[in-house]
């Protein structure tokens, strides 16, 4: 996302670049023409007085900070800070900015803070400012906290399937795909070997999966699987090695179950009772899970974007085009933040099972030859256009009013179709 009306450098009686690190931390500080530099600890009581000092030396007005985007204490901490308009650069563009002026590749953390001390003078209106929305930010960092976290849990599943294919491999075709279902992880904890399997009696397994599932006949299937179970490790000090490992992925797993249904539960709170939540709700395909992610990356406040091209960039579906010469390339855009491309591509792929048009739109695309993924970001780049007209209206989508519009165009696609 681009600032279209930012503020301009002069604006700011104070301007502070920070070159962050672990230990401590270096400020180039402006006023007016002149710089001074200073190094801090990473104390965040002393770096909370010497905002405070700024700021009433600044009589209370604003101050900008520069500094590279990032997650540390230090950035919570200015963004607890009213009075601190924080620009965050991307950091490959601040190590270009610097390379381009430093192509020996010396580098200081001084020199750090005067490069993108520069890089705000003369390109401010290219820096991306932070979002001053509170909720936004928080739905934000849950819907992307739940995601690392599911990533991890899949991780160590597939971890888990690989261990069981060695000694169990009776376990898998009877817990499924779904592995670290909650009955999957106890009936593996309970039933940690073939050999536990074996020695108890029918009735036992039987009245488990009966207690935990109302589907009695695939608990037969999975009884009469795991009964012909066959043992491949009979040493038993090997067995207790084998068992160990399943117990200690189950108990992490179960953990991260957990904890993503917590990060749930509070993703929903927030969702329903957002004020936009009737929008977002609207879109075909979106669901309990998409919708929360497309919620926060629009957010509330209706001047975060202040054009669709905007929100399309911010959005990483808008396409990079490459130009030398004779030379035009466009391709979809790699170095991105791959959480909320992904959102949007996983958005549009589910609305084809909601939307006439959009599955029209994956047909016809299909039919053409495009590939699979290059359809559904072109199908995310139209949905991108249609959300940002019903938020910035605060008006839900409607299918019928949509397609009226599509078939009112010219030479339209979709020119014959009917809502059915």
């Amino acid at each position: 996302m681009y600032n279209s009306n930012p503020k301009t450098p002069s604006d700011y009686a104070i301007i502070i670049a920070i070159d962050w690190a672990d230990q401590k931390h270096d400020f180039r500080i402006r006023r007016g023409n002149k710089d001074e530099t200073k190094v801090i600890s990473n104390n965040l009581r002393e770096l909370k007085e010497f905002f405070i000092e700024l700021i009433e030396e600044a009589q209370w007005q604003q101050v900008a900070v520069v500094i590279e985007n990032c997650r540390s204490a230090l950035m919570n901490l200015m963004q607890t800070i009213q009075q601190l308009d924080i620009y965050a650069v991307h950091p490959i563009m601040s190590s270009r900015f610097a390379q381009t002026f430093h192509p020996s590749g010396a580098k200081s953390d001084v020199a750090d803070t005067e490069s993108l001390m520069e890089l705000y003078l003369k390109h401010y209106t290219k820096i991306k400012p932070l979002k001053h929305s509170k909720s936004q930010s928080n739905l934000e960092k849950l819907n992307t906290r739940r995601r690392h976290l599911v990533d991890e849990r899949t991780r160590l599943t597939n971890q888990l399937t690989a261990h069981l294919k060695i000694y169990y491999p009776t376990a898998l075709g009877a817990v499924g795909s779904y592995i670290h279902a909650d009955i999957f992880l106890a009936f593996l904890e309970k039933y940690s070997s073939p050999q536990d399997v074996l020695s108890c009696a029918q009735i036992g397994l039987t009245k488990f999966f009966n207690k935990r599932t109302s589907n009695k006949g695939k608990t037969k299937e999975r009884v009469k699987a795991l009964r012909e179970s066959i043992v491949v490790v009979e040493d038993r000090e090997e067995l207790d090695i084998y068992v160990f490992e399943t117990l200690q992925y189950c108990k992490r797993i179960t953990g991260l179950n957990q904890i993503v249904k917590a990060y749930e539960a509070k993703i929903k709170e927030q969702y329903l009772k957002n004020e936009d939540f009737e929008i977002f709700s609207s879109l075909p395909g979106a669901g309990p899970a998409i919708g929360p992610r497309i919620m926060a990356f629009f957010g509330n406040d209706r001047n975060s974007f202040n054009s669709v091209e905007d929100a399309l960039r911010a959005s990483e579906i808008a396409p990079v085009k490459i130009e030398s010469g004779k030379m035009c390339i466009v391709r979809r855009r790699f170095l991105c933040d791959r959480f909320t491309q992904l959102s949007f591509v996983e958005f549009a792929n589910n609305s084809r099972k909601s939307s006439l048009w959009a599955q029209e739109f994956y047909t016809q695309k299909k039919a053409k030859g495009m590939a699979h993924f290059c359809i559904l970001r072109a199908l995310a780049y139209k949905w991108i256009r249609i959300i940002y007209r019903c938020w910035k209206s605060r008006t839900p989508y409607d299918e019928s009013i949509y397609i009226k519009a599509l078939n009112k165009r010219p030479n339209s696609l979709f020119k014959n179709m009917e809502k059915s």
